[in-house]
C-alpha cells in the first residue's frame, strides 16, 4: 500500500484545552481534511471554552468530544478526586476507537488529558504542535536554585503519575516569585515522548531548534483563510481594532488612572490618524470591568463586547480589518500571525524594565515595527504579500512531512 493511501485510511487525534489552541486545529484540520479519512477533537475542558459557540465550527470536524479536566491540587479530597479523574479518562480514552495507524497531534503538550492518550497509545504516530514559547518551557533548565516543587508537584510526581502510567511531569514554581504560575513540563526529552516536534512562530535562524524530529513553520492560520486575506472589505470602511486590558488593580505598579491616561492618549492618536477613513474599535479584555472603561475616551470607538476570543475574531472578521492594537496585549501578536499589521504601545507607557522584558518575551520575534515608539508618527505597514505566500509554502511542506510514515 503507498503512503498516500495508507494516509486516506487513517484518522487524526487532536488533543487540546485551551480555545487559543482551537484556532490552530481549525487551520490543521482545513489543510489536512482531505488528506486523511477523519479528522477528530478530544478537548480537555477551560473555562474560555463558554466564549465559544462551537456550533459554528463542527463541520470543520468528524466529531469533537469535550471531556473533564483534571488539575494540580495537594488538598487531600481533591487529590481522590484528581485519581479517580486520570482513571476514568483512560477508560474513556480506550472506548473511543483509536487505531494503531490513527495520529495522535498535540496541541496542549503537557496537560493531562494529553498525557492519557499519548500513553494509552504509545505505539501510535505522535506528532506536538506548539508555540515557540512552549517549546522554550518544555526545554527550560529548571535549577533547584530557582525553582521549586510545591505541595501539588510532589503529588503528582510521586503519586499520581506512578499509580496512573502516565508519563512523568515537572512542577514547580519560581522561589522569587511564588504566587506566579507554574512552571510545567514533562522530565523526558519531547522527542522521546512524540516522534515529531513542530515548533511555531517567527523563528530567526539563531533560534531555531535543531534535530532530527525537529520543525519549524510560521503559525499556519493562513492555510484555512484561503481567499480572506486578499479579499476586500465588505465595509465601507476598515476596522482599526484596540485590544483592552483589565487595569483596575495596576498593572506593573501602574495606578489605574495613571494608565488610563496613558492610554487616552493612545486612543487619541488612533483617533487622529484614523478616525476620518476608518471604523474605529474597541474590544474590553473579558475582565474588564465597565468602571474601568468609564475612565476611557472612547468617542468615535465602537464598544464590542460579544466576548469572542481573539484568534477566532481574526478568523471572521480578517477581511475587514486594517490594522490592531493593544498596549502589550498577547491579542496583537496573534493577529501578526493572521497576517494583519499589528502593533504594541508598550514603549509608550512607563512600565519599568523587568515589566517591558517581560512582556517582549511573551511577544517573541516579532518585527521592530510592532512596538510604537512614539505617538507622533504613522505606524509603519510592515505585512507584505511575500511574507504571506513563504508562510504558506513552509507550513505545507513540513505539514506533508510529518504525517507521513516514518
Amino acid at each position: 500500500m503507498n503512503n498516500q493511501n495508507h494516509l486516506m485510511k487513517q484518522k487524526i487525534w487532536m488533543v487540546l484545552d485551551h480555545p487559543m489552541q482551537f484556532s490552530i486545529a481549525l487551520a490543521l484540520a482545513a489543510y489536512w481534511r482531505d488528506k486523511v479519512s477523519a479528522i477528530n477533537l478530544l478537548v480537555s475542558s477551560h473555562a474560555y471554552w463558554n466564549r465559544v459557540d462551537i456550533e459554528l465550527y463542527k463541520d470543520k470536524f468528524h466529531e469533537i468530544f469535550f471531556v473533564e479536566r483534571p488539575d494540580y491540587t495537594w488538598h487531600p479530597v481533591h487529590i481522590v478526586r484528581w485519581l479517580w479523574q486520570i482513571w476514568r479518562l483512560k477508560r474513556k480514552i480506550k472506548l473511543l476507537g483509536i487505531n494503531r495507524d490513527d495520529v495522535i497531534v498535540g496541541l496542549s503538550i503537557f496537560h493531562y488529558l494529553e498525557n492519557i492518550v499519548l500513553s494509552t497509545h504509545p505505539e501510535n504516530q505522535k506528532i506536538a504542535i506548539m508555540p515557540a514559547v512552549v517549546y522554550k518551557e518544555c526545554t527550560r533548565d529548571l535549577n533547584q536554585d530557582i525553582y521549586f516543587t510545591p505541595p501539588e508537584g510532589w503529588v503528582a510526581s510521586l503519586f499520581i503519575e506512578p499509580l496512573t502510567g502516565l508519563h512523568h511531569t515537572y512542577c514547580k514554581k519560581e522561589k522569587l516569585y511564588p504566587n506566579t504560575y507554574w512552571r510545567l513540563r514533562y522530565r523526558q526529552p519531547l522527542l522521546e515522548i512524540y516522534d515529531r516536534v513542530v515548533v511555531m512562530g517567527n523563528i530567526t535562524e539563531e533560534d531555531r531548534p535543531s534535530g532530527e524530529g525537529l520543525y519549524t513553520i510560521p503559525y499556519p492560520y493562513v492555510l484555512a483563510l484561503e481567499g480572506k486575506l486578499e479579499a476586500k472589505s465588505k465595509e465601507t470602511k476598515k476596522k482599526v481594532v484596540f485590544f483592552g486590558d483589565s487595569f483596575r488593580d495596576g498593572l506593573w505598579g501602574i495606578a489605574p488612572e495613571t494608565y488610563a491616561s496613558h492610554l487616552n492618549e493612545c486612543l487619541a492618536y488612533l483617533r487622529k490618524i484614523y478616525g476620518a477613513t476608518h471604523q474605529l474599535v474597541y474590544r474590553p479584555h473579558p475582565t474588564e470591568s465597565d468602571e474601568e472603561i468609564k475612565y476611557l475616551d472612547l468617542n468615535q470607538f465602537e464598544i464590542e463586547k460579544d466576548g469572542m476570543l481573539a484568534e477566532l475574531y481574526f478568523y471572521k472578521n480578517l477581511e475587514n480589518i486594517n490594522a490592531v492594537f493593544s498596549v502589550a496585549s498577547t491579542s496583537s501578536r496573534s493577529a501578526f500571525y493572521f497576517f494583519l499589521n499589528a502593533y504594541a504601545f508598550l514603549n509608550v507607557f512607563p512600565f519599568d524594565n523587568a515589566a517591558k522584558t517581560y512582556f517582549r518575551s511573551e511577544m517573541g520575534n516579532i518585527p521592530y515595527d510592532f512596538f510604537i515608539g512614539n505617538l507622533s508618527s504613522v505606524p509603519t505597514r510592515y505585512v507584505k504579500p511575500e511574507n504571506i505566500n513563504s508562510a504558506k509554502k513552509s507550513c505545507q511542506n513540513v505539514l506533508n512531512m510529518v504525517l507521513q510514515r516514518q
